[in-house]
């Protein structure tokens, strides 16, 4: 037999053989998927560093003890995790302390997350330690013994602080439906931009004297005015700093108002940090530096 042919056929076996053993691990690997037929309105999420609850009421999340606004899209991506958790084949059984450990199940090390409806639970789990892969993790399921691996990277979805569940919005407005923006400078003119008409006929005016303002820029301008999100809320803290600026929008039948301090930066490596109160919101609030720079306008700037 030539050689060439010998190892082709070495080649063909081996292929072979690999073939079968994928086909065997394969049907090892037998997926359970525990589904939940009921949507919660309840989610509480003990872990090693701290303990937090979500509720639904009136159709909208909220998440702690102060009920802050939460993050419709995090708390949607709970949801998910929470009504398909796919699980493979038994691992181990947590009927003591030893497994219970080594699985990282155990207060202290674990995550554990009870979804109710009305006041009755429909599902818990009980998140323990990552395998080496990082996205999967060991779990037990409604209180049961059985210790499975479970996809779906529940470790890391379940495992975030309720600041990162909070939502970062602090006012929304409709932007067709503001009328007017009052500016008031601590070291400047104070001058406001208002509306009239509509369609064809809407037109944008300020109380500066002989100043024409252009319909596009103003538009632009309101429209970046028209929502406000922050990357951090301090809710209790004491910020000192200078304020710069009061800014009151008129939406609908409401206004809404926004005061924006600022505590510049000591070193040249330090940045100035900006912050906030609203109307909207009782919690003071850090501003980024480009969302402060749109209230930080004359009515010049919008000039045709």
């Amino acid at each position: 037999m030539k050689t060439r042919k010998l190892i082709l056929l070495i080649a063909d076996g081996l292929l072979l053989i690999a073939l079968i053993m994928q086909l065997l691990l394969a049907s090892g690997d037998k997926v359970k998927v525990y589904e939940l037929k009921e949507e919660p309105d309840e989610i509480s999420i003990t872990s090693p560093d701290e303990s937090f609850t979500l509720v639904k009421e009136n159709d909208h999340w909220f998440v702690g003890e102060k009920k802050y606004p939460a993050n419709d899209d995090y708390v949607e991506s709970l949801l998910d995790s929470l009504k398909s958790v796919k699980v493979m084949d038994k691992v181990a059984s947590a009927n003591n302390d030893l497994t219970i450990s080594r699985y990282e199940l155990n207060e202290g090390k674990n995550i554990l997350v009870t979804a109710k409806k009305e006041g009755n639970t429909l599902r818990t789990l009980n998140i323990g330690k990552e395998s080496t892969a990082g996205s999967q993790a060991y779990i037990t399921v409604d209180g049961g013994k059985d210790i499975y691996l479970a996809g779906g990277s529940l470790s890391s979805t379940f495992g975030k602080d309720l600041s990162y569940f909070r939502s970062r919005n602090v006012y929304s407005l409709d932007k067709e439906q503001i009328t007017s923006v009052s500016i008031t400078p601590e070291n400047g003119k104070a001058w406001t931009l208002s509306k009239t008409g509509s369609g064809e006929n809407l037109s944008w005016y300020t109380n500066v004297p002989d100043l024409v303002i252009d319909a596009g820029k103003a538009a632009d301008w309101v429209k970046g005015l028209a929502s406000i999100n922050t990357p951090v809320w301090h809710d209790d803290a004491d910020l000192s700093g200078n304020k710069i600026l009061t800014a009151e929008i008129s939406c609908g039948n409401s206004s809404t108002s926004l005061e924006i301090y600022e505590i510049p930066a000591k070193t040249e490596e330090d940045k100035t940090v900006y912050y906030g109160f609203s109307s909207a919101s009782p919690y003071q609030f850090e501003l980024a530096a480009y969302a402060v720079e749109r209230f930080k306008k004359n009515a010049e700037d919008l000039a045709e």
